[in-house]
């Protein structure tokens, strides 16, 4: 069964969707608050206009007697203004007295309508508005009770006036007006999809110029690759900064893979060929023991040079993956200094040097072997390049903050322009590299290993009258 991947929606795809929801949402309360309030602006006036004409006709009522006949004409006169397919019907009748009504139910039956049970009577001098529903008839009704003066001087009546209207044309109208906010929603809607479209297509431009940029990049075109962009928005600046760090980065640590490499292979090249060559010129012909003992002296230091460099190569490499904190200890560097000195006193005797060590106390939290094999590297460098019969200085002190150890040898000179090369993996000041020409220039390499990684640094200052002196800097551990 194939595995279906499931991709997830692109950061486009979102920031589109939240927006286009976003306005959807703001149509859609806005034409709802429009329909409201177009709706209620319908129906008001629909009231408006039952309230009016029954105002009109309660004041004629109070003016002129129910039965006269100017009162009824005066009152039909009104109501036969809004006739048609407005006026659903009236009926107007004094409390008691159905006999003296007069009504006109076109279109529905008031007189049922007013006489349900349901129904309550408005309060006197007061009105109350109905709907009407009767199948496709739908309207608004309005009720009214009135005291006007009867015959007699004390006798009042309470007159009840119902007039209902349609509201098919309101709602008609309502409705037309909803179809026109979906259909001009449904156009904005669709018209800040394309705006937005085309802002993200303007927008996304930056990116889409360092897409392309990094899909050409490959170890074969690193140190070519251009920095050179056009205007970047400022919130893309520190993306593109920390790009560039990191192609320049890359491009540096190809060229040292490349370099340490080739280095290495040459290096591991010449000891194998001298070793081949040895064993090779043994079994040509018949030698005497002194000869062939003398071929495996030869054999075993090639073999130990080839098995120095190859423990130095993996030590670079344990190096440089090494954390900032591992195997820590706390380090009594007086005690550390002076071991040192009396484990390469005899050694440096042996071969005409003589060493002087000064040490003062100090603490470091650091890894005690590497600390070991930085300042032995230094010891064995001086030794190796210093005169015979020269003295050997390796001085130590500190302040608050650092520990500073320095190796001097009196004799030989670094040229200036090569003091920030002999750091570099494989590099050395004499070129040439036969068996007796002493490392593989990984000594000082690893040196400065050591002191970075424990947040140190290294140098060196040489000179014809004053020597070569190499100056170790090491934060000292905090309380």
């Amino acid at each position: 069964m194939k595995n279906i991947e499931i991709r997830s929606l692109s950061l486009k795809t979102r920031i589109g969707l939240c927006i286009a929801f976003l306005i959807l949402l703001v149509i859609g309360i806005l034409s709802a608050a429009a329909h409201h309030e177009f709706k209620e602006s319908l129906l008001s006036h629909l009231d408006y206009r039952l309230r009016s004409d029954v105002d009109v006709i309660r004041e004629i009522l109070r003016t002129d007697h129910f039965h006269t006949e100017e009162a009824k004409r005066e009152i039909q006169a009104i109501l036969m203004l809004s006739r048609g397919t407005w006026r659903l019907g009236h009926r107007i009748w004094i409390e008691g007295d159905d006999s003296t009504e007069m009504q006109n139910n076109d279109l529905v039956d008031l007189a049922a309508f007013v006489k349900n049970p349901a129904e309550k009577p408005p309060d006197l001098d007061s009105f109350r508005f109905l709907n009407i529903d009767r199948g496709k008839i739908r309207g608004r009704l309005i009720w009214a009770q009135c005291s006007i003066p009867g015959i007699s001087p004390r006798e009042n009546l309470i007159v009840n006036i119902a007039i209902a209207m349609s509201s098919a044309h309101a709602y008609h109208e309502i409705g037309e007006f909803a179809r026109v906010l979906l259909i001009t929603g449904g156009i904005l809607f669709a018209v800040s999809i394309a705006m937005i479209l085309g802002i993200f297509k303007w927008g996304f431009i930056p990116i889409g110029v360092l897409t392309e940029r990094m899909n050409k990049i490959s170890d074969k075109n690193l140190d070519s690759v251009s920095y050179e962009f056009p205007p970047m928005p400022r919130e893309l600046l520190p993306f593109v900064k920390s790009w560039e760090e990191m192609i320049k980065k890359l491009a540096h640590a190809v060229n040292e893979q490349k370099r340490f490499t080739s280095d290495a292979s040459h290096e591991l090249r010449t000891p194998i060929a001298l070793l081949k060559s040895t064993l090779q010129l043994a079994q040509a012909q018949e030698r005497s023991p002194t000869f062939y003992k003398k071929m495996i002296d030869h054999a075993l230091e090639d073999l130990e040079r080839l098995n120095h460099l190859i423990q130095q190569m993996l030590t670079l490499t344990r190096l440089g993956i090494s954390q900032p904190t591992w195997d820590r200890e706390t380090i009594q560097m007086k005690d550390l200094m002076l071991d040192i000195a009396e484990q390469y006193t005899p050694f440096l005797e042996e071969r005409g040097f003589h060493l002087v060590c000064s040490a003062s106390p100090a603490v470091l939290q650091a890894n005690p072997l590497q600390i070991r094999q930085l300042i032995t590297n230094l010891i064995d460098n001086a030794a190796q390049y210093a005169p015979s019969q020269s003295t050997i200085t390796v001085n130590m002190e500190n302040d608050s903050n650092n520990l500073k150890i320095t190796v001097h040898d009196t004799g030989g000179s670094i040229p200036p322009e090569e003091c920030s090369l002999i750091f570099q993996r494989f590099y050395r000041v004499q070129k040439a590299r036969d068996r007796h020409s002493g490392g593989a220039g990984l000594g000082l390499a690893i040196a400065r290993e050591i002191a970075v990684l424990h947040g140190g640094d290294i140098t060196v200052r040489s000179n014809l009258l004053e020597g070569t002196l190499f100056t170790i800097v090491l934060p000292l551990a905090k309380e």
